[in-house]
């Protein structure tokens, strides 16, 4: 048995880091907005610019500036920093590592050096038999095909967003999806998927 696990969200809480960002362009530009539910907001399925237009009431034209800045500045270094391991990662990774053949992480990051440099930081780069980086603007189709060219009968895949629950399908891999990253369970609840709170939980199943 194979494990692919998916980074941000899954073994990763970035959440940090996307409102540190948020909150440094909105001061930029002398805007005062409290930002405190930005990720809950964004869990639920909807974008920055959204979030920006609907929930604080901002125009499109600075709507679409902010998003654009965020974007553009998500993966600089000086945020990466604050990007931390969930509680559960190391406990989960030495149980998986012990349990399967071989474990990929296939994350999606314009950041590759980014990428490695935080996973030797937090001391995981080793549970990894490869390590992968997709492009953020075509994650489903390069991460579905590495998969697809790995994968083996009765592999799993963890992940948290639909980007593994699109693969699941094309796929027919069995995948567990978190609800604790950037997808709440209301938001998979309403779409009629099963949700896990933690990687220990997905233990139990494998």
């Amino acid at each position: 048995m194979q494990i692919f696990l998916d980074l941000d969200g899954t073994l990763l809480d970035s959440s940090r880091r996307h409102v540190i960002l948020l909150e440094k362009i909105l001061s930029e530009k002398n805007i005062d907005a409290d930002v405190t539910n930005y990720i809950d907001y964004k869990n639920d399925g909807f974008s920055t610019k959204k979030y920006l237009t609907e929930f604080l009431g901002m125009s499109k034209d600075v709507s679409n500036d902010i998003a654009t800045l965020w974007v553009q500045n998500i993966e600089n270094d000086e945020f990466l920093v604050d990007d931390k391991l969930y509680e559960d990662t190391i406990e989960a990774l030495e149980y998986f590592k012990s349990y399967v053949d071989k474990m990929y992480l296939v994350t999606a990051r314009n950041n590759h050096k980014g990428v490695t440099d935080t996973l030797d930081r937090l001391g995981i780069t080793k549970y990894f038999d490869d390590i992968v980086v997709v492009s953020p603007a075509n994650a489903s189709y390069e991460k579905c095909n590495y998969i697809k060219a790995k994968m083996n009968e009765n592999d799993i895949l963890i992940g948290d967003t639909e980007v593994e629950y699109e693969i699941s399908k094309v796929l027919g891999i069995k995948t567990y999806l978190l609800n604790r990253g950037f997808r709440s369970k209301a938001f998979w609840d309403d779409k009629g998927i099963k949700s896990y709170n933690s990687l220990n939980d997905i233990k139990g199943c494998i």
